[in-house]
């Protein structure tokens, strides 16, 4: 008779190969954002019963699948979603510009103690505050954002925030004089300066409702039907925002086992996608063994970002007039500087550099990303690069800072050759290029005004990009973003149904 053998007698080596092979689910994880669980990544439910024959199994194997799978989020859409996401969207979009208007309607009070601490703070705004302090134009500044030469729009918010801080600190409430925002008193300015959400939180109705009570939009009450009406733009969770939501969701114990996590930007997302990596740092902070590749699609997410950001009303309006129908090389150079930007503004804020990847996914077109970086992003650096050389050698130029021609963010070029060279956090799927010869164009453009070196830069930069085959033509790229006709009218009529 031969003895019964027992699993537990099996030396522990040979269990946890046992373990490795149970427990190993192909494709690994995925979040069911629904059901707010992982399940496998076809769909079905994970097989954990294993864990619960026994105590000592349970202590032997309960780090074991998270340890082993990686987990990967997607951007995440429902019609409910759709909703919440695109009136936070909207809220944030309203106090980020009431925020610069106050910025600058109180720029007279900011003194060089006030600069200084600004800039030690936060040095790459410098140019913007710079050219904001002595120009009296600065209507684009306030309509786009942000200066497309200046900070991370991430950075750039933080810092406007924080110096309408440092005024209400050094000024009290004299900095905003009495002819302020209306409906707003002084108090209620303060309040707004003070009200702040992470673009990257998945918002409760209790947080929505704070924000509209400070921003005082009554009118948003009713915000069903405003977004069931006129607005098709398919708002998005991020998968960043929907990693940070499953993490915050599960104990700091379990955290710890989770080895791998790939962050997968399939689709356009709001709000302020490309900084929503920031809200990564803490759990990379906490676990050093965690890796997360952060993968953006250049051709669903970063690319139609400025196309979309322009026109995020009426989309297929403006589609049918051929609006959607090119995609310019500055479309281009200010959607990727704002990820790469952003990359840099996560390391700066504290995220350890061997935990994190950003990767520009090229697929399904890499060889058509290596064209376009090589005409426009390597373009933009060296023309950047050149012009620099130049303007420090010419004395004609002006001396002034805010006069000197920026093409990109200061951090732009460095990011760039990070990508090339493959260091610091950035990686792509497709060659990005090859850094130009700057002393070159130093060379062929010496002697160029600056008006000439705008009015040529203006030229390269409405050079026209096209799709091929697999992708679909530009602008029905772009329309994926949007809801069609006939699923807005559907969602009309389920509104009135519903009685919203």
């Amino acid at each position: 008779m031969v003895p019964s053998t027992s699993f537990l007698t099996i030396p522990r080596e040979v269990r946890n190969l046992i373990y490795q092979e149970y427990f190993t689910v192909k494709g690994g994880y995925v979040l069911d954002f629904e059901s707010r669980k992982l399940k496998a990544a076809d769909g079905s439910c994970l097989d954990l019963g294993l864990i619960s024959t026994c105590r000592l199994i349970a202590q032997e194997t309960g780090s074991i699948p998270l340890a082993i799978n990686t987990i990967t989020f997607c951007t995440i859409y429902s019609d409910d979603l759709r909703l919440t996401a695109g009136f936070f969207d909207h809220l944030l979009d309203d106090l980020r510009w009431l925020k610069n208007r106050i910025f600058l309607e109180s720029k007279r009070f900011i003194n060089p103690d006030i600069y200084a601490n600004a800039i030690s703070k936060f040095p790459t705004l410098k140019p913007v505050l710079d050219r904001i302090l002595i120009q009296d134009d600065v209507m684009d500044y306030n309509y786009h954002n942000h200066f497309p030469w200046g900070p991370a729009p991430s950075v750039h918010r933080e810092g406007i925030t924080y110096i309408l801080r440092l005024l209400a600190n050094h000024h009290g409430m004299d900095f905003l004089g009495e002819d302020h925002i209306t409906p707003w008193a002084q108090k209620d300015v303060l309040q707004l300066v003070d009200l702040g959400h992470t673009p990257w939180a998945i918002p409760s109705q209790n947080e929505i409702d704070r924000i509209v009570d400070v921003l005082k939009r009554p009118q948003c009450n009713d915000w069903h039907n405003l977004f069931a009406g006129y607005d098709r733009l398919k708002y998005r969770i991020s998968a960043a925002a929907a990693a940070i939501y499953f993490l915050e969701s599960i104990s700091d114990r379990v955290r710890q086992y989770i080895r791998n996590i790939v962050v997968h930007e399939d689709r356009y997302a709001v709000p302020s996608q490309s900084c929503h990596a920031q809200g990564l740092i803490p759990f990379c902070k906490e676990n050093p063994h965690l890796r997360i590749e952060h993968r953006v699609s250049l051709w669903r997410t970063i690319f139609p970002s400025e196309t979309i950001d322009r026109w995020n009303i009426g989309g297929e309006t403006q589609a049918s007039h051929g609006t959607f129908g090119t995609l310019w090389c500055f479309y281009i150079t200010r959607s990727v500087g704002n990820w790469l930007d952003d990359g840099m503004a996560v390391l700066h804020l504290g995220m350890p550099p061997d935990s994190m990847t950003l990767v520009l996914d090229g697929d399904p077109l890499p060889e058509l990303c290596e064209v376009m970086f090589q005409k426009a992003i390597q373009r933009e650096v060296v023309w950047q690069l050149a012009f620099d050389e130049t303007h420090s050698q010419n004395p004609n130029f002006p001396p002034n800072p805010w006069k000197r021609v920026r093409f990109c963010s200061e951090l732009f070029p460095t990011a760039v050759r990070h990508l090339v060279n493959e260091s610091s956090i950035f990686r792509c799927n497709f060659n990005p290029g090859r850094l130009l010869d700057v002393e070159s164009l130093v060379d062929e453009h010496r002697g160029w005004s600056i008006d000439h070196w705008l009015d040529q830069y203006d030229r390269l930069d409405e050079e026209e990009f096209h799709t091929i085959p697999p992708l679909p033509k530009w602008h029905n790229l772009v329309l994926e973003n949007f809801l069609t006709k006939k699923e807005m009218k559907r969602r009309i009529e389920m509104g009135r149904l519903a009685g919203l």
